[in-house]
């Protein structure tokens, strides 16, 4: 049933975001057009300065794309979960055979699929702006980075790609659970639900900025023991930092399921 509801999603889901990264593709194709009209040595003052606009606003645009496509998939999930539980869909949906646990897991798949496609559509978009020599010589930059990290501290590396890769992926699905968490919360309003969702959500993350920026603080004023211990093990630091940051993810992740496990099975409000 889960893999029905997966499915169901996925329509809706590819309808909306399609087009943003269509768009995202199409600002790295013109930059790279832009490019074959690279300056050479005896171009005109006023060729240079039409060059150098054109190809600054495509790297602008370029930048946006990147953002909105990022944004946007997240924005898009959230709504998507709003309108299969909590709108005129929610009447059938609700109805279904299935657990509130399923239908956010569901959700919360879905969403991530669309996570991956995002960041996929990002790094083809980043191939086809930077196609050519520029793009082996970036490749080669990391591969031979990569290469001398390795050969300096192989076990350190390997944890910080590992600590890396799961911080991402716990960062998306944190996130995702927070903004369900958010949409279930605003549904318990009778009117003006997805603006008291987005209160929910601008509210925590200002509470989680604050909590950050403390930590931060605290830190830099720390004594003096602890400065000299994060220069001289400066891996371990950040082994450390990336623990703790999984570990709040872990924590908004569990808090985020279960509150709205809780608000979809005993404050369901369809009104």
């Amino acid at each position: 049933m889960v893999r029905k509801l997966i499915k169901y999603d996925f329509i809706p889901l590819l309808r909306l975001l399609l087009p943003a990264y269509l768009v995202l593709f199409g600002v790295a194709l013109i930059n790279r057009l832009i490019q074959l009209f690279e300056l050479v040595e005896d171009s005109s003052d006023s060729f240079s300065m039409i060059y150098e606009m054109l190809f600054s606003s495509s790297i602008v645009l370029y930048c946006l794309g990147i953002a909105v496509c990022t944004v946007m998939t997240l924005i898009v999930c959230a709504i998507r979960f709003y309108q299969a539980l909590y709108s005129n869909e929610g009447y059938l949906n609700n109805t279904l055979p299935v657990t509130p646990s399923q239908h956010i897991f569901a959700k919360l798949l879905s969403s991530l699929i669309f996570c991956a496609f995002s960041i996929v559509t990002i790094f083809l978009s980043f191939v086809v702006l930077t196609f050519g020599e520029l793009n082996i010589e970036i490749f080669k930059a990391i591969g031979y980075l990569l290469n001398r990290a390795i050969v300096a501290d192989a076990a350190n590396t390997f944890m910080f790609i590992i600590e890396i890769t799961i911080t991402i992926i716990f960062g998306y699905i944190s996130m995702l659970l927070l903004l369900f968490t958010c949409v279930s919360i605003g549904q318990l309003a009778n009117k003006r639900k997805i603006l008291l969702s987005v209160g929910v959500f601008f509210g925590i993350y200002t509470i989680g900025q604050f909590a950050a920026t403390a930590l931060f603080i605290g830190l830099a004023i720390s004594g003096y023991a602890v400065h000299e211990w994060i220069e001289n093990n400066p891996a371990q630091f950040f082994h450390c930092f990336f623990v703790l940051l999984f570990t709040a993810e872990i924590i908004v992740s569990f808090t985020g399921y279960f509150l709205s496990k809780y608000l979809l099975t005993k404050k369901l409000n369809l009104a």
